[in-house]
């Protein structure tokens, strides 16, 4: 029986590392590989995971039959894709998980309708098609980790600056791409250079997006060396400003032409971990300095532009720092 087998085969993994490693180590090792993905998934949907562990267990242990074997793929979708997932990569957004995601709420959804099929023949008090219909109640009702019409409802009608699931979204609340690219759009003149700390999605508002404000550490894995010899960005070819505060002071001396940094709402609460000290210090002299030329409508997503209104800009022929001397993680 193949769920049978993963779960000898979980049992074996055990033995192993345990008898390997010693009994602390071994267990510690034990989660560190494949990378426990399912513990996030937990931290996201709780009574969801929960259900579809229910249900895993229940198929594991019983006789297949079968009107069970559309929730035997299902979970097996999950399971396998989870594990191999978490065997390829240590860390990675959750939305790397998203081909998972139909299987395990149709397994899920299968769990819970068979608990009140279950329940309705011990109890004698509904009939399979009302017990099919209580299940369907539930789920739209949202009661089951967030799915259902007042989530969909919420999430279609949600506000520029509204909280949001943290852990699933990476960042607190939703962040205004919109505003400030269109903003951009409508000012920025030909030879305006844009730096963005998103410049993914500010490429679709605001138009090409020249360069990118984040520390080599954190982008270095969506990065390539360009036949130029500089490191830009894998998506949409903006090139990583370098990490030195020095040589970002240099952006407001660029070619005679004005430079505008736009800011992000999705970094904001972890600026410490987005950019490198020196790009902290000099976004924070730069805000402290002067008004921003436009402001999201989630409060903290900025426009600035770097040298207008301060006299002649750059001289002719000044160009940004390049990235050279700068290493892409292998």
């Amino acid at each position: 029986m193949p769920l049978g087998a993963s779960g000898l085969g979980a049992l074996t993994w055990l033995a192993t590392s345990v008898a390997r490693f010693g009994l602390v180590h071994g267990l510690r090792r034990l989660a560190e590989f494949p990378f426990p993905y399912a513990a996030y998934l937990f931290q996201q949907f709780p009574i969801l995971v929960v259900v579809f562990g229910c249900m895993f267990l229940w198929l594991a242990f019983r006789a297949p039959e079968p009107q069970d074997h559309y929730a035997r793929v299902c979970l097996a979708a999950v399971t396998v894709y989870v594990a191999v997932a978490g065997a390829f990569t240590e860390w990675c957004c959750t939305r790397y998980l998203l081909p998972a995601y139909p299987f395990l709420l149709l397994a899920s959804a299968a769990g819970l309708n068979a608990a009140l099929v279950a329940a309705g023949r011990r109890t004698g008090w509904w009939k399979t098609p009302h017990a099919t219909a209580a299940a369907v109640a539930v789920v739209l009702a949202g009661v089951l980790g967030g799915h259902g019409l007042p989530q969909a409802v919420r999430a279609s009608t949600l506000r520029y600056g509204q909280p949001v699931n943290a852990q699933i979204h990476m960042y607190p609340f939703r962040p205004d791409h919109k505003g400030p690219g269109e903003f951009l759009r409508r000012v920025r003149a030909r030879g305006d250079v844009i730096v963005a700390e998103r410049p993914t999605e500010q490429q679709w508002y605001a138009g090409r997006v020249d360069y990118f404000l984040r520390s080599f550490g954190d982008a270095q894995e969506a990065l390539y060396r360009s036949p130029d010899g500089r490191l830009r960005e894998t998506y949409v070819n903006s090139v990583l400003v370098p990490d030195d505060a020095l040589l970002l002071d240099s952006l407001s001396a660029y070619a005679g032409s004005r430079v505008w940094l736009v800011t992000s709402g999705e970094t904001y609460a972890q600026r410490a971990y987005y950019l490198a000290p020196g790009q902290r210090r000099w976004l924070d002299s730069l805000q402290r300095a002067r008004p921003a030329a436009f402001t999201g409508q989630d409060g903290v997503t900025h426009v600035y532009c770097l040298n207008c209104g301060i006299g002649k800009p750059g001289a002719p022929g000044t160009a940004l720092p390049d990235t050279r001397s700068l290493r892409v993680a292998p």
